[in-house]
């Protein structure tokens, strides 16, 4: 199988690489991949050796939503194998994940997934710059926290052990624990792995300017846009504020059809 090659684009196409991939990916949840975006297919190689799996996309349509594959792409496009034989390989990616990913890209829904598997994918678009995957994951666990649904602390260690300081799904995991939870329970008197110096110190700081517990009333007043990977001046129209609206499928909801596919 052959990867990618080695050699890398001229100096002049990688800075248009860079120019397209911070200023023209999608972070909301209007912008669609255009028809000329289903054109030829590209093979993506998930998960380490013995239980790896070939996935088949099109192209444009992983261009237009990642930063990672239209530069993985353009290095296929300049590598030294025939285009045919040409596979990105993701042997540190978790196979379920892509095939989530694979089909939210093309039906934008996402079947019933735990509360883990939307921060997964929520990791997944960070590493492989897909910014509106990570925001539509945002929305659907924030609806589950207006809901009174429980994330679970694990996705909180999850999240601090897969991301670098900063991280917004850092801050939104550390906000919904803590406004959820009194000092009693943010601080137990044993540990049993959940908590990190890191994110007890983070706690912390955040126990001094918000408080510890905030109301129903209060975490529906807050816009999850607040935790959005958007480029400068963008926002979303609208926040999502229940299940019904989250990109996840639930009963009775029928996927729109864009340019001849689901959507």
């Amino acid at each position: 199988m052959a990867q990618m090659a080695d050699e890398k684009p001229a100096k002049s196409q990688l800075e248009q690489l860079r120019l397209t991939a911070s200023s023209d990916l999608p972070s909301t949840p209007d912008k669609r991949p255009a028809l000329e975006d289903f054109d030829k297919v590209v093979r993506i190689c998930v998960g380490k050796e013995g239980n790896a799996h070939v996935f088949e996309m099109h192209r444009g349509v992983l261009k237009f939503y990642s930063g990672h594959f239209h530069k993985a792409i353009l290095h296929l496009d300049f590598g030294r194998f025939p285009i045919a034989e040409q596979t990105i390989v993701l042997d540190q990616e978790e196979v379920e994940t892509f095939r989530l990913f694979q089909g939210w890209a093309y039906t934008r829904a996402i079947d019933p997934i735990e509360p883990m598997t939307a921060v997964k994918l929520w990791v997944f678009g960070h590493r492989r710059a897909i910014p509106l995957l990570q925001n539509e994951m945002i929305d659907y666990l924030w609806a589950k926290v207006i809901n009174r649904s429980k994330l679970w602390q694990h996705c909180l260690v999850f999240a601090y052990r897969n991301t670098p300081p900063g991280s917004l799904l850092r801050d939104f995991m550390l906000t919904t624990t803590v406004m959820r939870s009194g000092r009693p329970q943010i601080f137990p008197d044993t540990n049993d792995g959940w908590w990190t110096d890191e994110s007890l110190r983070d706690a912390a700081r955040m126990l001094i300017s918000r408080p510890a517990i905030w109301t129903q009333n209060q975490m529906e007043s807050m816009d999850q846009c607040y935790w959005h990977v958007h480029q400068e001046g963008v926002k979303c129209q609208a926040s999502v504020k229940n299940l019904n609206d989250s990109p996840v499928v639930h009963p009775n909801r029928r996927p729109l059809m864009v340019g001849g596919q689901a959507s």
